[in-house]
This record gives structure tokens, sequence and C-alpha cells, in this order.
């Protein structure tokens, strides 16, 4: 169900915080996992924030998370494996802080225009990356939901960390990756569009059902708005690297991913031959 929220919010030292947890590791796990990184985020970033420059508090408190997920699971060998991504942004005067870790996202609508902020930190964006997967394959890979970094799984973890500044108008969606896997780029451009803010998590959450709805689905927007904030000129977002997202593989890891390259590779290579099979078949 949709989560009444306020018409607007006034944003006050040091900030609001945006944040979207999507847990893993089983319905109660998961749920674990995400509550308990979601509360020690909102409780410590304001102390931290306090005294700290804000990208040092917000990555600072996402290693605390790290940490806490971890304690907690170690409590309860059923939890053992339990995680969650984390997806926030700390709206900070004209500015926008952000801290991404795994596959849920952060999306920027401006000027009409959707840009997407963070990167998935998963096994089939890394073989991407790496060019041993295609973009095309990648929407079909069987490994798509495999990601490689998560609050409380990962002991050397590393978050992306950016900064850019907002404009008037700005509408932010921060989303799980149960909506963005059901919904295509040109259908969230239009629901990101519509005219009354209100209407549009409903609607996404509503479209992401109709396209199969396998997963949680979390969808939190909000519009930027204020006196102070100039309008956009363009579409073009500077988004300034704070700290880059490494996945900083181990070895086991990498042979890992070797080997579904490999097997990806075959795959492909089965599909070229039965259709090359096919072709001459009907010569």
């Amino acid at each position: 169900p949709a989560i009444p929220v306020e018409e607007s919010i006034a944003v006050k030292d040091p900030g609001l915080l945006l944040a979207v947890f999507d847990g893993m590791g089983g319905a109660a796990s998961g749920d674990v996992a995400s509550s308990t990184a979601a509360e020690l985020v909102a409780r410590q970033l304001p102390k931290r924030a306090a005294k700290e420059p804000m990208a040092e508090a917000l990555l600072a408190v996402v290693h605390e998370a790290n940490d806490e997920v971890q304690r907690v699971a170690e409590e309860d060998p059923r939890r053992y494996g339990m995680g969650t991504t984390v997806t926030a942004g700390v709206v900070c005067g004209h500015d926008l802080f952000v801290a991404h870790v795994g596959d849920s996202r952060l999306y920027l609508l401006r000027s009409d225009e959707l840009t997407q902020i963070t990167e998935d930190q998963s096994l089939s964006n890394e073989l991407v990356a790496q060019g041993q997967l295609s973009v095309e394959d990648a929407a079909h890979f069987e490994y798509t939901n495999v990601i490689l970094q998560a609050l409380g799984v990962t002991e050397d973890l590393r978050p992306f960390v950016g900064r850019f500044e907002l404009r008037r108008g700005d509408r932010l969606l921060l989303c799980s990756d149960g909506l963005t896997d059901m919904i295509e780029r040109e259908k969230l451009v239009e629901l990101m569009g519509r005219e009354a803010l209100s209407e549009v998590p409903r609607a996404l959450v509503a479209a992401a059902k109709e396209g199969g709805g396998h997963d949680n689905i979390t969808a939190l927007v909000a519009e930027i708005g204020g006196d102070g904030l100039e309008p956009p000129t363009d579409a073009k977002v500077d988004v300034e690297v704070i700290q880059a997202a490494t996945s900083d593989l181990s070895w086991r890891r990498r042979a890992r991913m070797q080997q579904i390259a490999l097997l990806v590779g075959l795959m492909l290579l089965a599909v070229a031959l039965a259709a090359l099979i096919v072709a001459l078949g009907t010569l």
C-alpha cells in the first residue's frame, strides 16, 4: 500500500534524509537487515552531520550500518548472510549528497530528461563493464539479481558517495530493483513526469505490479522547490564523485565471475549455432 507523506517539508539543518533500504536473506532476515540499517542511519546521521562535513558523515554512518547489520546477524545463526542495499540522498542547502550500496537506484528528472545517478553494484553490471556481457544480454542475464556489495555481508565495503547541485523543479526517485526490473525506461520517464507529484509513486508501483511485480516494490519520490534555488537551464547534471564504488572482488568471486562469463559465452554460442542450423535447414 502507498504510504501517505507530507505535501511539503521544510528542509532544516543539517538537512533532509531520503533513503531506500532493500533487504535480502529471506523475508524475515531481509526485513531485520533493512530496518536495522535504516534506524541506525536515521539516528546517527544528524549527530555526525552536526560536527562533520556531510559527505564524511554520510560515508561514516553507512559503514556503521554495515557493522551493525553484521553484529545483529551474528547474534542469531538463522540470520546468517542477511544484508540490505542502501540508496540515500541528503538535501543539504542547494546540494544533494548521495551514498549508495547495492542495486537500488537514484534517478533525477530534470527538464523532462531522466538521469540515473547511481550504478548497480551487481554481477551483471560488472560483466558489462568488463566487456564480457552486452547491455542487451544483461537485461536477460540469469544472475541479474546477484549483487556484489550490500550492508551486512561485505567486509571491505566500498560505497559510492557523490554530490550534485539541485535545481528548482528537480524530481528525485529512490527505488528498489523490484520497481526498475518491471518498468521500461520510457515508461519510467512518462510516469515521473506526471503533473501531480502525489500520483507518481502510486502510478510507479501500479506499473511495476502490472509488469510482473515478483519482488518488493519501493518508490520514494520528491520534488525540490524553494525560492533560493536556480531553475534549470538544461537537463545537464554534474555529479561530483567523492568516493567511487569499486567491487574489489576476492579471488573466489573473480573465479566465479569468470566461470559465469564462460557459461554465458557458451550459451550464446549454442544459441548462434542453433540459429545457424535452422537457417541451413531452410536452404
